[in-house]
């Protein structure tokens, strides 16, 4: 979802209470000094959901451009 590669910085972090996830997934800049993050929950049972909408938030938020900056030259 975020066409990320080798060198990203791209981190997840999930937790299961019951029958609800919760995720927070984060991009850092290439120092670690500046990230954006984003998190959600949802159904445990549908793992894959919760990461796409999460996922989808980071771009808006300019996660894209960390992302590009960390890619080889």
């Amino acid at each position: 979802m975020l066409n990320g590669h080798c060198n990203s910085p791209i981190a997840g972090y999930s937790s299961i209470d019951g029958a609800q996830m919760s995720l927070t997934a984060s991009v850092l800049d290439e120092a670690g000094l500046m990230f954006i993050e984003a998190s959600g929950s949802g159904p445990a049972d549908r793992p894959r959901e919760l990461g796409r909408a999460v996922a989808l938030e980071l771009p808006a938020k300019g996660a894209a451009d960390l992302i590009e900056r960390s890619r080889p030259r």
